[in-house]
């Protein structure tokens, strides 16, 4: 197994043992050599391996590496105050959550809007808490102050920063949640009926969304950039969960979704990938939308040479694997961010030759940095 990584490295987010930009993938000599998951925050990474353990670097100011200081690391150190089998991470912009073998709920970093779920917890808690839920939890989903965390049963939970709608809590209007709690779909009354069982959640700056096992997705939160599929200067946020209109997806099911901080990416069971919201650093990877208007609420078809088999958001970009193993960068490209070995922002998918081809590549993006993880025993 051999890992690259690139982008910004302000706080050693890249786990390159320094804190120097790098505008090419660059090949990491220490890393875990079985990897289950990565998650990347706004200037921290998380990686899980196969046995469970959790891993972290990069920013640490508010505690977000669960290493028990404020010191940034520049190198992964695993995070030994999570004492069980970490199945599942998530990154938000200073803070992280993670869910145990049991189903649990881990939180450490910042606790300024209530995003650990836990009033009681510090304004900074440099270790991981358990913090108690209903119910037994498979994912978790980070935004920028805000906490997604999905059950075994379909249930959605939010809290943490909930001005903007993103915690789904229509008619509270509230700040914030400082425990979580259950997200009101009220799918049965307001929407038609059937859309299924909730399989798999994503956040973003301000906005939530899920997608069902029928194909639907779901939205709720910030449409400032059109994030919900909603002309702009009609909805400005939507405070309860809505679902897509299947037709802009030619009537197809979803089956896998991703969001940036302001833009979604979704792919349908053909193999397409649509792309919307916000699209002035290119991120949309199509089209780039009016100069006075700067995003595309509309879902439009992503152009890439072959299917894709992996996609991942960051912040405002995004990495695509097609099922060659060719890793495709688009978007924001300031500090080296699509790998291209400069700072143009990349407007149409744009191979990253410094890659080697790999169906099974992990890819993972945060907010200014990106890793990808080939699962090949060769070097390419």
């Amino acid at each position: 197994m051999t890992a690259w990584s690139w982008g910004a490295n302000s706080y050693g987010q890249l786990a390159e043992g320094h804190k120097d930009d790098q505008l090419t993938p660059q090949p990491l000599s220490d890393f875990p050599s079985k990897v289950f998951c990565m998650a990347c925050g706004g200037g921290h990474t998380l990686l899980v391996t196969d046995e469970g353990n959790a891993f972290a670097c990069g920013s640490n100011s508010k505690g977000q590496l669960g290493a028990g200081d404020l010191e940034d690391r520049v190198t992964l150190t695993q995070i030994s105050a999570l004492k069980v089998k970490v199945t599942a991470v998530a990154g938000g912009w200073d803070f992280s959550l993670g869910v145990g073998d049991s189903g649990e709920l881990y939180s450490w970093g910042s606790n300024a809007f209530g995003q650990l779920g836990d009033p009681s917890l510090p304004s900074k808690s440099t270790v991981p808490s358990c913090v108690a839920l209903p119910e037994r939890l498979v994912q978790v989903a980070a935004g920028l102050r805000h906490s997604v965390a999905l059950a075994e049963s379909g249930n959605v939970f939010c809290w943490g920063h909930a001005k903007r709608g993103q915690c789904g809590q229509q008619g509270h209007g509230q700040l914030k949640y400082t425990s979580p709690v259950k997200a009101h779909f009220c799918i049965s009354v307001t929407l038609p009926d059937g859309v299924g069982r909730v399989v798999q959640i994503v956040a973003g700056s301000y906005h939530t969304a899920a997608l069902t096992d029928k194909g639907v997705v779901l939205f709720w939160g910030c449409n400032k950039h059109g994030q919900a599929a909603e002309d702009t200067t009609q909805v400005h946020k939507v405070d309860s969960p809505i679902v897509l209109d299947q037709s802009m997806f030619k009537d197809e099911k979803v089956k896998t979704i991703s969001s940036g901080w302001t833009h979604f990416l979704a792919q349908t069971e053909n193999g397409s990938v649509y792309s919307w919201g916000r699209g002035d650093y290119g991120q949309l990877g199509r089209a780039r939308p009016p100069e006075n208007q700067g995003h595309s609420h509309i879902p439009g078809k992503v152009e890439l040479p072959e299917t894709v088999v992996r996609f991942q958001c960051g912040s405002e970009n995004a990495l695509f694997v097609t099922e060659s193993g060719q890793v495709f960068s688009v978007g924001w490209n300031e500090h080296g961010l699509c790998g291209t070995g400069d700072e143009v922002n990349v407007e149409r998918p744009t191979p990253i030759h410094y890659l080697p081809q790999d169906a099974d590549m992990y890819i993972a993006c945060g907010g200014g940095h990106c890793f990808a993880v080939s699962r090949k025993t060769d070097k390419g």
